[in-house]
């Protein structure tokens, strides 16, 4: 598979591109997974990139600053996201995983490239009973409710349509 020119991903659209920083929580990571695979706008899937954040130049227009991760940060992330995405996405959804270099020897970008598929998939996090449902509007991951819930499993044949239900 050919290298991810980040680059390139940062002048695409960024519906399909959700930068993260720093990764505080592994769960704002997996429901974008989630939704990504659930491809509600018919996209294609998406990229979540940790290690680097999306800011605006000196004139307003987007720019990406590549800080990187840790080796320890990395690995803990990757081996939680792609636990979790096993174990509590359900369909399980598994991301490619790419490491790209920064201009610091000791800090890496990590891209999981996420396919969209057939499916519905939905996402139980720590500590809760219920799975949720999340899909991508604009840049935005949201949590599928009603209406939006519906027009996705229906979708992805989960539902049928509701003149033959």
């Amino acid at each position: 598979m050919g290298r991810i020119d980040l680059r390139e991903l940062a002048a695409r659209e960024s519906e399909q591109v959700e930068w993260k920083r720093q990764v505080a929580s592994v769960s704002d990571v997996l429901e974008t997974i989630t939704a990504f695979a659930n491809d509600f706008q018919n996209l294609g899937g998406g990229y979540v990139v940790c290690g680097a954040e999306e800011q605006k130049d000196q004139y307003g227009f987007q720019k990406v600053e590549y800080i990187g991760l840790d080796a320890n940060k990395f690995k803990e992330i990757e081996g939680k996201v792609m636990a979790d995405a096993r174990l509590k996405i359900e369909p399980e959804v598994l991301p490619l995983i790419e490491e790209l270099p920064t201009s610091s020897p000791d800090r890496r970008v990590l891209v999981f490239i996420v396919p969209a598929t057939g499916h519905a998939h939905s996402y139980r996090a720590s500590g809760s009973d219920a799975s949720k449902y999340y899909v991508r509007i604009g840049r935005s991951t949201i949590e599928a409710r009603n209406g939006v819930l519906r027009e996705l499993l229906v979708r992805r044949q989960a539902l049928p349509p509701w003149d033959r239900r």
